[in-house]
């Protein structure tokens, strides 16, 4: 039809080519950036809680808390499994929307379900048929939508927390955990009971859990690798998805665009310079916290005073993921802005 001038590059929705690379990550962790890093440094087509390569520009990619779905051990039986799949696609599209999740992220719905409607009963349907689909599809290799590479992005694990603190917390550190942030972390971890715990304890848990998880799938074999957002730049990234070598790139012209970019020599690349902080910056130093505020009957804990439970899961954290304890100090000067979130 272009009679050879233009090389229109070919659809993946609806056939067997795998996607480059998908990045998993908890929220709070810089994927709003570095989604748009790899998009406007490298040129991919890389999608941010989206892998719709039907109508988003994703034929490269997704960065995205929820397919982390995709490596989590399903619901122990179905009475769990029910139950979970219930408490997400029975919520309201306000509580989806705070999540930053709707089946249409994977592509045109399989009911045929109206893109007019934000949320109806055959939404509903199509959540209950995407999550049953994505949950542990991961681990046994049964996703519908392959990736070549599928890495994991992490962020100094307080400084997660604190942005989650900040965006789910009502009415400050001692307040508490908004519900739709119940909602999803206790369908996605049923074995834990966050409704007892305090916001900091309930943010912190999901966090660990989630990134224990992912812990355990690259332990496994089914993340192939991770890297720490703090010290990567775009082409680090590339790197780590396969962009740099012609026989694990998918889509052969980004091979040769992203070399271009990140070749040794090519020091004045923006594509070489770590991964800026500039978008969706949600604590902006509203809070602060030392492990002191992580300990039994602290912030509205309560477990019993002292209780160091949730300090000793993030410190084996900050070990497997190479960051030290020991920049965080016991306890910050009291700032009122984090009772007034």
């Amino acid at each position: 039809m272009t009679g050879g001038i233009i090389n229109l590059r070919p659809a993946v929705y609806g056939t067997d080519t795998p996607r480059q690379v998908l990045i998993v990550a908890t929220p709070g962790s810089g994927t709003v950036q570095n989604a748009s890093e790899l998009s406007s440094k490298l040129s991919l087509e890389i999608g941010h809680e989206s892998s719709d390569a039907a109508w988003d520009f994703t034929r490269d990619g997704s960065v995205s808390w929820f397919h982390g779905i995709r490596f989590l051990t399903e619901p122990k039986d179905n009475n769990e499994r029910i139950t979970a799949l219930a408490k997400i696609c029975n919520s309201d599209i306000e509580t989806h929307k705070n999540m930053g999740f709707h089946p249409a992220m994977y592509g045109p719905p399989r009911n045929k379900c109206s893109y007019r409607s934000k949320w109806d009963d055959c939404w509903k349907s199509e959540c209950y048929v995407t999550l049953l689909q994505e949950w542990g599809c991961g681990i046994e290799g049964t996703c519908e939508i392959e990736f070549a590479k599928n890495i994991h992005q992490v962020r100094n694990p307080m400084k997660t927390l604190e942005s989650l603190v900040v965006k789910y917390c009502i009415g400050g550190i001692n307040g508490l955990v908004a519900e739709p942030f119940v909602t999803y972390a206790s369908a996605l971890f049923p074995s834990h009971d966050f409704t007892g715990d305090s916001c900091i304890e309930a943010t912190g848990t999901f966090m660990v859990m989630y990134l224990e998880a992912m812990v355990e799938a690259r332990s496994k074999g089914h993340i192939d690798a991770f890297y720490r957002i703090e010290t990567s730049s775009a082409c680090n990234v590339a790197q780590s998805a396969g962009l740099m070598a012609p026989d694990t790139t998918v889509y052969q012209p980004n091979h040769k665009k992203v070399s271009d970019e990140c070749e040794k020599n090519n020091t004045k690349s923006p594509a070489q310079k770590v991964v800026e902080k500039k978008l969706n910056k949600v604590n902006k130093e509203r809070v602060r916290l030392g492990w002191n505020d992580l300990r039994g009957g602290m912030n509205g804990s309560r477990r019993k005073d002292g209780d160091l439970e949730l300090e000793g899961w993030m410190k084996k954290l900050f070990r497997a993921f190479g960051y030290h304890a020991s920049t965080v100090p016991l306890e910050y000067a009291t700032k009122a802005s984090q009772n007034e979130l």
